[in-house]
């Protein structure tokens, strides 16, 4: 599969097989994710990878995660670490850098014929306590991951581009 084709593949699934993932793929596709351009290169991303169910079950039930995290084999919490420069957005450019670095790993999880959805709904200092993440780090957004119960389902409803893009100015 080309990049174009897991563009147009890529959708948020939320029903899962009962099936593991295996290591072998799980690593192939944080490899991918790792490749993600940085700010000054300086890789200031962070994921931690949940599998354990009681883990799980505390997340939902302790910091509002959605039940989503429940039926899926594997949960990433994407994290920012902390960096003191901005870039000239007035965004943290760790916060950006982590939203990329997820952004590869959900296209590269196409490729192993795995789905994805971005969470945010979550407190994320009961996530800290629950994970036992430092205070300065920043979680960016979880992830699930694992195989879609339906993989065909993949229409995607976007508005035109006649009413997303503007020329020259707004």
């Amino acid at each position: 599969m080309n990049i174009l084709q897991a563009i147009k593949t890529r959708k948020s699934v939320r029903i899962y097989l009962d099936k593991e993932v295996e290591n072998k793929k799980l690593t192939n596709i944080l490899e991918n994710a790792k490749l993600a351009p940085s700010f000054l290169n300086r890789q200031e991303w962070r994921f931690i990878i949940i599998r354990n169910k009681e883990t799980k079950e505390r997340l939902v039930n302790d910091a509002n995660c959605p039940s989503i995290i429940l039926e899926c084999p594997i949960v990433i919490v994407g994290c920012g670490k902390p960096f003191d420069q901005i870039a000239n957005t007035d965004q943290s450019s760790n916060i950006i850098d982590a939203t990329i670095a997820l952004d590869h790993f959900s296209l590269a999880a196409i490729e192993h014929g795995l789905g994805t959805c971005w969470i945010s709904i979550f407190e994320e200092n009961k996530i800290k306590e629950i994970l036992e993440i430092p205070k300065e780090i920043k979680i960016v957004a979880l992830m699930s991951l694992g195989y879609p119960k339906d993989p065909s389902k993949t229409e995607k409803k976007r508005l035109p581009l006649s009413q997303l893009i503007k020329y020259e100015k707004w």
